[in-house]
């Protein structure tokens, strides 16, 4: 987290530059907790398969390849957060 260093700009690899540091680490972390809840609810849900939890990560029934990859990236970091954070999911 950034939060914590004395950042004046933050150079995004897409977008604009950011002059405030702290509030686009906030937003983000802000942002990785909605996601990681959304995993833990699908799983909850009755989710069989990472796979089945794209959906509830990319906003979409049916999404393109491409959002189909990083979601299932980011499910897949999300569930081994959970793991090592003493929270595993188990899937049905």
């Amino acid at each position: 987290m950034v939060g914590g260093l004395d950042v004046e700009l933050v150079l995004a690899g897409h977008g604009r530059p950011v002059r405030d540091a702290r509030a686009l680490g906030g937003g983000q972390q802000a942002d990785v907790g909605r996601r990681v809840e959304a995993v833990r609810q699908a799983a909850a849900d009755g989710a069989g398969s990472p796979f089945e939890i794209v959906p509830a990560i990319v906003g979409e029934d049916a999404p393109e390849q491409m959002r189909v990859s990083w979601g299932l990236s980011e499910v897949l970091c999300y569930l081994r957060h959970l793991e090592v954070m003493g929270e595993p999911v188990r899937l049905a």
